[in-house]
């Protein structure tokens, strides 16, 4: 009995198929982590850009109602509103509320972070 050793046209064509298949699934896994990636980036840097606009906000620049915006890098876009929460009279203590902003890319991407801040009155010791 003489049989043939080796693979028929049809199984070669089969394992061709299962192994594109896989690779295609491969493929599209990568790219998506690559994708990921990239979207996290933004988000980081977009954090902390916010975080630096909150924590300069009253120390390099002014406690004060108001709203001020700005470009950095090219693609975001930042937004700092300052609005006066409450005031006592009897308090020598100012509140502010301290919205910051940032937006980013053609999907409509934004980040929003809000501190409260307090500073002295003008005629306060």
């Amino acid at each position: 009995m003489n049989k043939n050793k080796g693979f028929s046209l049809l199984e070669i064509l089969v394992a061709f198929n299962i192994m594109a298949i896989a690779l295609s699934v491969c493929l599209t896994i990568f790219s998506q982590g690559v994708n990921n990636a990239g979207v996290a980036e933004n988000y980081t840097l977009a954090t902390q850009l916010a975080e630096s606009l909150l924590a300069s906000t009253g120390i390099e620049t002014a406690l004060e109602t108001g709203q001020r915006d700005g470009v950095v890098l090219d693609r975001f876009h930042w937004r700092v509103k300052i609005e006066e929460v409450f005031a006592d009279n009897e308090s020598s203590l100012l509140l502010y509320a301290v919205h910051v902003s940032v937006s980013w890319g053609d999907e409509g991407r934004q980040l929003l972070l809000t501190e409260l801040k307090t500073r002295p009155r003008n005629n306060a010791l």
